[in-house]
């Protein structure tokens, strides 16, 4: 976990010289798909905060696994559902109408199965709530850019209702969750995002294409 953990954050380094021309060489494109990208898009993140999250649960939910089924599992739990991943993305490029020249990079389908996985055989296992909130940062980043098209009653409703909840997970949510329950939160946070059918770059399918291939 710490050797492929650093080894995605050496990659990352490396490529801010031109990110463009690593996603387009290393990153997924179903148009001209490549089999080693199968296996490197995972290493390529668009930014900071992309590259950041994506580490921080690598680390926690892949030494819950390392220490209970080995690292051989370990792996093969990350790689198959990054490779489970990249199927579940084309599905929903037809869905969607993304295209099929835009890259698929990014760590978070294997992660996703790899937390599943954690969440499975260690649901008792307490998380930072912080980390589990962070399921609904999609739908942060979806109200953020879309406020300045709000309407005043509605800026207030978004603007109240995040205050109300911010005020009782400070004063009413414990510390730390279940692994199980932060789990929940992230597919109740897929469930919301993929019914409203918010305009976000993350690719849902891709998530679940994760999960299912952790599984398998």
């Amino acid at each position: 976990t710490f050797f492929l953990s650093a080894l995605i954050l050496a990659v990352f380094l490396f490529t801010r010289m031109d990110l463009a021309y690593f996603e387009n060489v290393f990153g997924f494109i179903p148009a001209h798909p490549q089999i080693y990208a199968f296996l490197t898009y995972t290493f390529i993140h668009v930014d900071f905060i992309h590259v950041f999250f994506n580490l921080v649960f690598l680390l926690i939910a892949g030494i819950a696994i390392e220490e209970t089924l080995g690292k051989w599992v370990f792996l093969s739990v990350y790689f198959s559902s990054g490779n489970i991943a990249v199927i579940f993305d084309i599905l929903g490029r037809f869905l969607s109408g993304i295209s099929f020249n835009v890259p698929f990079v990014g760590a978070s389908g294997a992660i996703f199965g790899v937390m599943a996985i954690a969440a499975l055989i260690k649901s008792s296992e307490k998380v930072p709530t912080i980390l589990a909130l962070l399921a609904f940062l999609p739908l942060i980043q979806w109200s953020l850019s879309s406020y300045s098209q709000f309407d005043y009653l509605t800026t207030l409703l978004v603007t109240t209702t995040t205050g109300i909840i911010f005020l009782f997970i400070v004063f009413f949510i414990p510390s730390a969750v279940p692994v199980s329950l932060a789990m929940i939160l992230f597919l109740i946070s897929w469930l919301v995002v993929i019914l409203l059918r918010l305009p976000t770059q993350v690719s849902n399918l891709g998530h679940l294409g994760g999960v299912v291939g952790g599984i398998i």
